[in-house]
């Protein structure tokens, strides 16, 4: 046997020392089966490798190496333990066992699935990286977009900034209502101006007739009257609105800038609360994350089929041993197995049984002796007589029973013996000889045993 056969054996499930005796024709499915095992350690020993490196991102490059290396053993080793233990069971069990081997199938399809869900969030970036960072970049801006919206009416943002806009308009009318005067203090103000000037041109009139300027002026003083009334009720009319507006606009500027402050505080509220969740986002939402790919799955029939195909292809690469081994059905190293376990456990049965027996016949012997004792100790007569019928049915019991036991010896041990012979061939005729040899020196003690002189002391009854 070659160290590649031995190798392979070894990785079938078996122990290369337990079917060298065999012939190499059927150790090749056991070999086969090897390979199959090589190549699933080798794919889960790469999913693990990669799921380490991408999840030990952010540490040293060594770091990340010995991550992988020790990601990669224990997958493989993983895989080799299920594996091997699993084609060894199956190959060497009997037929009334297959339902169990079915169960331990499923349960290690159940084990891959499960293993390989850790694996995948690794394993699946590095093959659809360009859908799951598009669509990373897609859950992004919906999540921002909603959480928008959210935070928006949360805060009451838009009446708010409606209310910024309101006051605002407020102060620039008010502003423009301080710097024009209504049309009516403006006629009044007018004809104040226009009385005024009637009044000066009145007194020019009458100086330049001959009149004194202090004679003018007491002739007019009435008309001066006038005026003044007219001037001081135009002047009060316009001071009280300006007044009056200039106090508006100074509540609508209080009221702008309170509006703007609880739009302002709102509004940086908020701003933080988003700067966070983009922050904790940008971790979280990337092509790594399950949600993204079970998000994608979901939105995209085109990248389903991909993920499937490959999830369906490591699937089936690490199940190829067992898929394997249904296929190829029980070698005959592990039907001989399975036989020869089977029958050294019905010898095993038939021991125990005949021990049994011994010990009923053991027990009624002793107490058949216990009551020809007593019954011996009770009559002198009868007590002669039991001995003598004892003693006899003693010595004609022993010759059958060593006869009995030593061909249940033979028949247990001739099969070991052909099963040596058979496996190992070249030492088939000096195994021969020496049970035959042996054989023989056991029969001729046993009958030397059975033909051993009389009992002594068994006399007739008087």
């Amino acid at each position: 046997m070659t160290p590649v056969e031995g190798v392979l054996i070894r990785m079938g499930g078996y122990a290369p020392r337990t079917v060298e005796a065999d012939p190499h024709d059927e150790r090749e499915p056991l070999m086969k089966l090897g390979w199959a095992v090589v190549l699933a350690v080798l794919v889960a020993a790469a999913n693990w490798a990669t799921a380490g490196w991408v999840y030990s991102e952010g540490v040293s490059t060594p770091g990340r190496i010995a991550i992988s290396a020790a990601g990669a053993a224990l997958g493989g080793a993983i895989v080799l333990v299920f594996d091997r233990g699993f084609l060894y069971f199956s190959d060497t069990a009997m037929a009334k066992g297959r339902a169990s081997l079915i169960a331990y199938g499923a349960f290690r399809v159940f084990i891959i699935l499960l293993v390989g869900s850790i694996t995948a969030q690794a394993v699946m970036p590095i093959i659809m990286g360009k859908e799951l960072a598009a669509h990373a970049l897609a859950v992004l801006e919906q999540s921002e977009a909603e959480r928008m919206l959210k935070l928006g009416s949360q805060y009451d943002l838009g009446s708010k900034r409606t209310a910024v806009e309101a006051a605002t308009g407020e102060v620039k009318r008010l502003e423009k209502a301080v710097s024009t005067i209504p049309p009516d203090i403006q006629q009044k103000l007018v004809a104040a101006r226009s009385c005024w000037y009637d009044y000066t041109s009145s007194k020019f009139g009458l100086v330049s007739g001959g009149i004194s300027d202090a004679e003018a002026r007491e002739q007019l003083a009435w008309k001066a009257a006038k005026c003044d009334r007219e001037s001081k009720t135009a002047n009060a009319e316009r001071d009280a609105y300006i007044k009056r507006t200039r106090a508006q606009l100074d509540t609508a500027v209080t009221l702008k800038m309170q509006a703007a402050t609880d739009f302002s505080d709102a509004n940086a509220s908020v701003k933080g609360k988003i700067d966070r969740a983009r922050r904790i986002e940008a971790d979280a939402i990337t092509p790594r994350s399950s949600s993204v790919l079970w998000s994608l799955l979901r939105s995209d029939p085109g990248a389903l089929i991909k993920w499937a195909v490959v999830s369906m292809t490591l699937l089936f690469l690490e199940l190829f041993p067992l898929i394997q081994k249904f296929q190829a059905g029980q070698s005959s190293i592990g039907h001989r197995i399975a036989t020869d376990r089977a029958i050294r456990r019905l010898q095993f049965e038939e021991q125990l049984a005949r021990a049994e027996h011994d010990a009923v016949v053991a027990g009624a012997i002793t107490e058949a002796s216990k009551s020809a004792v007593a019954d011996a100790m009770a009559n002198p007569e009868v007590r002669a007589t039991f001995a003598h019928v004892f003693a006899a049915n003693i010595a004609a019991y022993a010759p059958t029973q060593a006869v009995q036991a030593m061909m249940h010896e033979f028949s247990a041990r001739q099969y070991d013996v052909d099963q040596f012979m058979q496996r190992f061939p070249r030492y088939a005729s000096v195994i021969a000889q020496a049970w035959s040899k042996a054989i023989r020196e056991t029969t001729e003690i046993l009958a030397r045993g059975v033909r051993s002189g009389p009992i002594q002391g068994a006399g007739r009854p008087t």
